[in-house]
């Protein structure tokens, strides 16, 4: 008898167990029928301040709640909106994102500024932390940005920054798959 209340309490325990997962696994959708939005894919927008970025956001896992970022900065601002007059390049983001919510996701990523006078051909690095905030067709986004330059001797992740931007905000589009641009 004791054997059989043990089995029983053990199968209820697996049984309650994978409804759990089960129901963990479906909220994990990232589809829009949901209310959940991924991320993944490429983006485009502006700030308020005017830096453009194209941003494209890579799955880590299956449940869409990380991702790496390789973002392009509007080739029009290599000083990092006038902190390095003497740059002459803004290098590509590379970074990460991870889910804070159904639809929102904070960000971190990395860049640097280039001078071809400096003796180092790396001035700074720049630090963007953003959180996005998807609209229900999971299509555009507002993000709020804070930026932070480094010199090149620090540590990004430990030390203090030399300058810090104020806060931008912008609102960015998916890149939506479409045919040719030209008609033929």
């Amino acid at each position: 008898m004791k054997c059989s209340v043990m089995f029983i309490s053990l199968v209820c325990l697996l049984f309650v167990a994978s409804s759990a997962i089960a129901a963990s696994d479906s909220d994990s959708d990232s589809d829009s029928d949901s209310g959940r939005c991924s991320l993944a894919g490429t983006w485009f927008g502006e700030t308020d301040a005017g830096f453009v970025f194209l941003i494209t956001f890579n799955p880590l896992d299956n449940s869409h709640r990380a991702f790496s970022i390789i973002a392009d900065a509007d080739a029009n601002h290599p000083s990092g909106g006038g902190v390095f007059l003497e740059a002459v390049e803004f290098g590509t983001f590379h970074g990460e994102a991870k889910r804070t919510g159904p639809r929102s996701f904070e960000q971190m990523s990395l860049a640097y500024g280039r001078d071809d006078s400096f003796p180092l051909p790396w001035i700074a690095t720049i630090t963007a932390s953003a959180t996005w905030e998807l609209s229900s067709g999971c299509d555009t986004a507002e993000v709020n940005f804070q930026a932070a330059t480094f010199f090149p001797e620090q540590n990004p992740f430990v030390d203090e920054p030399f300058f810090c931007y104020p806060p931008d905000t912008g609102t960015y589009h998916r890149v939506p798959v479409i045919g040719s641009a030209c008609a033929e």
